[in-house]
């Protein structure tokens, strides 16, 4: 049978076992895992990078659009001058990530370096800041209240 995997009766439709290994012809695995080639690079690719970067510019337009119009309106010495002064450098450190990420990766795919393309932890590491910035602002809106 072939590897007893697809059984006695398919074992001819895909040439039975190889050899020694146990693996059927179609089931090999490859070589190297670890080796990337280059990568193709099409018009779209370029685009796509720059649909992201936007998408990314749109957000911290937003946290910025929200820190302004709060530091317009809020009382003095509010904890809503507190709020808008958190999120004002939150939004400029994510256009920095944005433009940093846009030509980083611009660079990349230029190149057709055989690496990845992606950011693992700069989206997380942003979000964890994010979060723990608004998180802070709520203790001290609570704080605040209790007192």
């Amino acid at each position: 049978s072939c590897c007893g995997v697809c059984g006695p009766f398919l074992a001819p439709c895909f040439g039975g076992d190889d050899g020694d290994d146990g693996l059927c012809s179609w089931a090999d695995a490859p070589t190297n895992m670890k080796k990337m080639s280059a990568q193709k690079v099409e018009p779209k690719i370029f685009f796509a990078n720059e649909r992201t970067f936007l998408s990314w510019l749109n957000m911290a337009v937003f946290m910025s659009s929200m820190a302004i119009a709060v530091m317009a309106f809020a009382s003095n010495g509010g904890t809503s001058l507190v709020f808008a002064f958190v999120l004002m450098p939150m939004s400029l450190l994510f256009i920095g990530y944005a433009l940093n990420t846009f030509l980083a990766r611009g660079k990349k795919i230029s190149a057709r370096d055989a690496e990845r393309w992606d950011d693992p932890y700069g989206p997380p590491l942003l979000a964890a800041l994010l979060a723990l910035a608004l998180f802070a602002i709520f203790v001290v809106k609570v704080v605040q209240i209790a007192l």
